[in-house]
């Protein structure tokens, strides 16, 4: 359930209520990609790898990083090395490294 609430959350900028003129980031995505990390499991790892490879659900995927860096698991540390070239997650990936 959750992980489809996080592929169709809006990210970005919108408005918060009616009436309201400015616009503020919208966090439900960032929320939901917290929750995914914390909750994740050894069987529902391979999902979280592939929503963290999947460039279209933007930069909220940065915090869904933390579940595979807590991870033991093999595929958590292949993956990771696999996220190290991705334009949004490779500077978070490289700080792990300083």
């Amino acid at each position: 359930m959750l992980v489809e609430e996080y592929r169709n959350a809006p990210e970005g900028w919108g408005i918060i209520a009616k009436g309201e003129t400015k616009e503020f980031r919208l966090g439900a995505k960032d929320g939901l990609a917290c929750a995914l990390s914390v909750s994740v499991t050894d069987e529902t790892l391979e999902e979280l790898i592939a929503l963290t490879k999947d460039r279209t659900q933007g930069e909220s995927r940065v915090l869904l990083l933390t579940a595979l860096r807590k991870s033991k698991n093999l595929l958590a540390k292949q993956a990771i090395e696999e996220l190290a070239s991705d334009p949004d997650l490779k500077e978070e990936i490289a700080s792990w490294r300083s």
